[in-house]
């Protein structure tokens, strides 16, 4: 693309909420969230804190923990602040913060 500014908006993959033990799903997370704060992406890059906005089975369509329980709140919540990283990268209204835990 040769695009070295281009904008870019990283959703966590929040997979089981505030409440994920697996070390490789941790790691992930933590890595995805890193991105945004590497040097050569500040400014261009922002990451979307997403475990707040899983929800577990018993309050979800299926209670499989994978594809966030089908919940489509889960969903539209990732995309909603995607969305809002992404109109402030653009210049737009700053994008309310991260949630930082439960």
């Amino acid at each position: 693309l040769n695009s070295p500014s281009l904008p870019f908006v990283i959703a966590g993959s929040g997979f089981g909420g505030w409440e994920q033990k697996i070390d490789r799903r941790l790691m992930i997370m933590k890595a995805q969230e890193a991105i945004a704060k590497h040097d050569e992406f500040k400014g261009d890059t922002r990451y979307v804190e997403t475990r707040s906005f899983f929800r577990d089975g018993p309050v979800s369509p299926r209670p499989i923990r994978y594809h966030w329980c089908c919940n489509a709140e889960s969903y539209w919540l990732i995309g909603e602040g995607m969305g809002r990283a992404m109109v402030e990268l653009l210049g737009g209204p700053k994008a309310p913060p991260n949630a930082a835990g439960p």
